[in-house]
């Protein structure tokens, strides 16, 4: 894994950040979604014109929140840690992703809601 796929994608989670959420030079046409296992839908979404409503009504069913994010380069991928404090709350919550670059775009996420998920997803936890 290059270091020029982790500013990548940290520039594709930036945009996301600043509501401009899947930007073209960022983000591959043929994305694949997949969302956190512990989601009731658990269906891969593919396509950025498909992944991109999606998005947008999760989090606007977050509603106003504030992020932070952490990069780990792995060999093959980037894991996302994204912390968010919603509006109101006292705790943030926490989401993982692991994203896979290539032809210098965002190709596929994988989304979960555990950090030992994310890890073993990658071959750094068992």
């Amino acid at each position: 894994m290059s270091q020029e796929n982790v500013e990548i994608v940290r520039r594709g989670f930036a945009a996301w950040e600043r509501e401009d959420f899947l930007p073209e030079e960022l983000w591959a046409e043929d994305l694949e979604w997949h969302p956190s296992p512990d989601d009731p839908d658990t269906r891969a979404t593919r396509s950025r014109a498909a992944v991109y409503p999606l998005l947008r009504e999760w989090l606007n069913h977050l509603g106003r929140y504030e992020a932070e994010f952490e990069f780990i380069e792995t060999e093959d991928e980037v894991i996302v840690y994204m912390r968010a404090l919603l509006a109101g709350a006292k705790t943030p919550i926490a989401a993982y992703f692991t994203c896979r670059v290539a032809e210098g775009k965002i190709s596929c996420v994988h989304a979960y809601s555990h950090r030992n998920d994310a890890l073993k997803a990658v071959g750094l936890e068992k």
